[in-house]
């Protein structure tokens, strides 16, 4: 998978120099299919805003200036990461700027950049700093999909949420058309979707029922007589014949 990158300062000169670094960066650290590839190289807060909603990035880097259009409090680099990882979950942050001082307020915005670089930084060590944030992108990236395994997205709104498919119990259809209830070891989400959608989509799923989807690794028990599954959560549901092989097999029945 190719990352993608964003760049974005309203400084010309310091945005190309940041681009070089990166797209450099990107042929250091690719190996195979597995790296990453220059997106957008933006010049205002508004630009890379706009790219990022129409495209709706996945797992990218992304090298902003702090200090965005005069540090205005409506469009700094921290708000702009802010609303980055409303839309990329899994969005890497690395802030560039003149001030260190400006680390802190990083962290009151709890924004858990990935790094911090100083433009002062000389050429050398400043493509150094960047190449290893790419290095230590990469690899958090791969250690989470190690690690986690499946990803279930979904939207609500503009909003992208991510759960790990371990964590989900079933989706069921609700009275309202089109939205269904997401139940998890954690809590209840609803999104808009359908089964059949979702069925397809997701595989992994077993479709109880027309209404129902279920993670088989999660039912507690199963009564064959009145065909209904029980989950880890003693929450109940019907299923189909045509699911009762599947069942068996996911509680170990022979």
């Amino acid at each position: 998978m190719l990352h993608p990158i964003l760049v974005c300062d309203d400084n010309v000169t310091q945005a190309n120099k940041l681009t070089m670094a990166a797209s450099h960066g990107a042929i250091i650290t690719k190996e195979d299919n597995n790296g990453f590839e220059l997106a957008l190289t933006a010049y205002g807060y508004k630009q890379a805003l706009d790219w990022v909603i129409t495209n709706q990035p996945k797992a990218g880097i992304y090298f902003l200036d702090v200090e965005l259009e005069g540090g205005t409090k409506k469009h700094t680099g921290l708000d702009l990461a802010l609303k980055i990882k409303e839309v990329d979950q899994e969005a890497m942050i690395v802030f560039v700027t003149t001030h260190e001082e400006m680390a802190i307020l990083t962290f009151e915005r709890q924004i858990g950049p990935l790094d911090y670089i100083t433009k002062s930084t000389n050429d050398e060590q400043f493509q150094q700093r960047v190449t290893n944030c790419m290095y230590t992108a990469l690899q958090r990236y791969e250690n989470e999909q190690a690690t986690s395994g499946l990803k279930f997205r979904y939207r609500v709104g503009s909003r992208e949420h991510i759960e790990n498919f371990n964590n989900i119990i079933c989706i069921e259809t609700t009275s309202r058309p089109h939205v269904l209830e997401l139940i998890t070891t954690t809590g209840i989400m609803q999104f808009p979707g359908t089964i059949k959608e979702l069925a397809k989509a997701y595989p992994q799923f077993c479709k109880l029922s027309q209404s129902c989807l279920a993670n088989l690794d999660n039912i507690k028990s199963a009564d064959f007589k009145l065909r209904q599954v029980t989950f880890i959560n003693n929450s109940v549901e019907p299923f189909s014949r045509r699911q009762t092989k599947a069942i068996k097999k996911a509680l170990n029945i022979l």
